[in-house]
């Protein structure tokens, strides 16, 4: 169970909001300043992505700071050529009825043409709660990445990422 400790300031500009997974904005209603460093820590525990801790006899739901979905090379090249550019084109091609999401090219690649997916699938887990998965085994992650990440099933442009996982391992992605 790794931990860091750190110290940093409790006392911040309130913030306006704050985004759902769903990319719904939520006010925040109120926020509380103090004027005092605090010690805090993050908590990495293995193969729980979120936890219950008390806090006094208070039970709150913690959202697991540690990256545990991992993506292997199959899954990589899956998610690229599925779900990747061109894969309306070919889905087309070979008759499909349905039409698959598209990611753009800067999503699954930088500029220095290094695979830079598995990242952005890792850091859409990390940041998003667990769903469940209607449509199988495993559970869902929906991740707004604050742009334009592709194009969904349907033809639009989105900002969202679905994220499959399945015994801890990311499965598949598409642009939702």
């Amino acid at each position: 169970m790794p931990t860091t400790a750190g110290s940093t300031p409790t006392s911040s500009p309130p913030p306006t909001g704050c985004a759902l997974p769903t990319g719904a904005d939520v006010p925040v209603t109120a926020t509380h300043d103090r004027d005092q460093t605090q010690t805090v820590y993050n908590l990495t525990v293995d193969t729980l992505h979120t936890y219950y801790v008390l806090a006094g006899t208070t039970p709150v739901l913690v959202h697991n700071s540690g990256g545990n979905a991992s993506i292997d090379d199959n899954r990589l090249a899956h998610v690229e050529y599925r779900h990747g550019p061109g894969a309306r084109d070919l889905a087309i091609r070979d008759g499909s009825p349905n039409l698959p999401g598209e990611f753009n090219e800067d999503f699954i690649w930088n500029s220095e043409d290094q695979q830079v997916l598995g990242e952005n699938l890792r850091r859409g887990v990390d940041n998003s709660p667990e769903l469940p998965n209607p449509n199988g085994p495993g559970h869902l992650h929906q991740y707004n990445f604050g742009r334009t990440i592709g194009i969904n099933g349907a033809g639009n442009e989105t900002n969202v990422a679905e994220i499959v996982v399945r015994d801890g391992r990311i499965w598949t992605a598409y642009p939702k």
